[in-house]
């Protein structure tokens, strides 16, 4: 069974992180001060192995919109639709989602709809529903 659990970011996260598994959310996160805001650590689970699938470092920075700081698929998993299975549980609920992207993974952001804003800047929104009838 797999599930998503989410907890606040704290200053614990990168002690418990495993840095060869998940480099590039270690190394962003021995940069920056997520603990400033509001910040949320969501680890993808899968009960039959003892670590996380995936982690999303993200934070609602207004109603229904989310900015994505860092999300990484274990480098066991990589490649098995992981990542695009966490983007579109976050799309279900919300009806903008922004983040800065890696050069190499800007392909697979756009496949899930995002539009380059400015260089390496993506945004996703929902697509306008007005036009439906009631």
């Amino acid at each position: 069974m797999r599930w998503f659990e989410d907890k606040e970011y704290s200053k614990d996260f990168l002690e418990e992180l495993d840095k060869e598994s998940f480099p590039l959310t270690f190394d962003m996160c021995s940069k920056n001060d997520y603990t400033q805001g509001n910040k949320v650590v969501r680890q993808f689970i899968n009960q039959e192995i003892s670590y996380p699938l995936a982690i999303v470092i993200w934070e609602e920075v207004a109603p229904k919109e989310i900015r994505i700081y860092s999300l990484e698929v274990h480098s066991k998993y990589r490649f098995q639709d992981y990542g695009r299975h966490i983007l579109t549980k976050f799309k279900e609920v919300y009806k903008s989602i922004s983040l800065c992207s890696m050069p190499d993974a800007k392909i697979f952001y756009e496949k899930m709809g995002f539009v380059e804003q400015e260089e390496n800047q993506m945004i996703w929104r929902k697509p306008n529903d007005t036009n439906r009838s009631t």
